[in-house]
């Protein structure tokens, strides 16, 4: 059969439920319609509608509303070809090798990142107050207050990552998470935050704790930022023995990583590369391991950018650690997953394995 499966959309939405979906993913709910407390996330009032018999889905508190295939999108953090693909699997469907005319699902796209945002969310980014070093301050002491309140969504979102409360204040402390309160919203937001070594600064919403993809651009560009250079001296750039580090896909693999004691960097997104200054004053003269998402988009990115570090940086060894038994990380998986799979305790034991290896002390 071919690599790129495909399923009658149409078979799969008579087919299977949103509680169906719901109850693949962890959260069981009653068979039926109706308005019911969130399932994906703790609430102390019901908002969240099952309603259409069954097929179709709402999330009043965000706005959010799904069919059965944009529902196990949203939890799977997958593109709409690989939900589809789970649809059919779940709801028992026979996969063909041809697409079916107008039901032929393209393969999954080489990036989940949007191009930009959406005519919205300018205009939404647009009307927040100017990112200064003051407001930054302001931020971090806001993340302080809400890591400390149980349902604020740092503290969902460190939960569900398996971040311990330590990891997050020391990320607060370096400037590396604000949390953003502000008229235009109706609930404070999480911010990444970005300030090297230059002296420039950026940031990202992130809009939803529980889901990477309602995450846009505040202030900067994608290929200017890495997340953690806040954390990095500019005394480090000019010795040339310095420790491992690691790069993961993202803003909360970082975090996992920097959990564990061990320097990291964050690209901003799959496809990205850095610009090659920044790569060669983070990376030159030292052992890199980069850890991506175990899915198509994160094999293929990071054996991209690995190329491109070993074809341009000076005396940089690079391991690309990616879909590799060392980190443990599951098909179509991260970093996060496998942690909180294996145990934050348990998982050091791998994590000291990826750095020794970097060291070249595991033979």
């Amino acid at each position: 059969m071919n690599k790129d499966k495909h399923y009658d959309i149409s078979s799969i939405k008579s087919s299977i439920f949103i509680w169906n979906v719901l109850a693949h993913f962890g959260y069981p709910v009653a068979e039926k319609c109706g308005v019911i407390k969130s399932p994906i996330r703790p609430e102390n009032s019901p908002s969240f509608s099952i309603y259409k018999a069954g097929t179709e889905a709402k999330d009043h508190s965000s706005g959010d509303h799904w069919d059965v295939i944009g529902l196990y999108e949203h939890l799977d953090q997958c593109s709409k070809h690989e939900a589809i693909v789970g649809c059919g699997k779940l709801a028992g469907l026979q996969a063909s090798e041809s697409p079916n005319g107008r039901l032929h699902v393209p393969p999954p796209p080489a990036s989940r990142l949007p191009t930009k945002p959406v005519q919205r969310e300018e205009g939404f980014v647009q009307s927040l107050p100017a990112l200064t070093p003051k407001l930054c301050a302001q931020m971090m002491m806001a993340a302080h207050e809400a890591i400390n309140d149980s349902s604020s969504p740092l503290s969902l979102f460190a939960h569900s990552k398996g971040l311990t409360k330590r990891t997050v204040i020391k990320a607060i402390n370096k400037g590396m998470v604000g949390v953003l309160k502000h008229k235009t919203l109706r609930l404070p937001v999480i911010v990444w935050m970005f300030k090297d070594w230059e002296g420039n600064i950026g940031a990202k919403i992130r809009f939803d704790p529980m889901s990477s993809r309602k995450t846009i651009w505040w202030q900067g560009g994608a290929k200017e930022f890495l997340f953690g250079d806040v954390a990095t001296c500019k005394s480090e750039m000019e010795n040339f023995e310095r420790p491992p580090i690691f790069l993961t896909e993202g803003e909360s693999d970082a975090l996992t990583i920097m959990q564990y004691g061990y320097p990291v960097l964050g690209i901003v997104g799959a496809n990205t590369i850095p610009n090659l200054p920044k790569l060669h004053a983070y990376l030159s003269h030292r052992p890199v391991g980069i850890v991506y998402d175990s899915d198509k988009a994160g094999i293929n990115s990071s054996t991209k950018l690995a190329d491109h570090i070993v074809d341009n940086l000076t005396g940089t060894t690079v391991y690309n650690l990616t879909n590799s038994g060392v980190m443990a990380i599951g098909a179509g998986s991260d970093i996060n997953e496998a942690m909180n799979e294996n145990g934050v305790e348990k998982y050091k034991n791998n994590m000291k394995l990826a750095h020794d290896l970097l060291l070249h002390q595991v033979k």
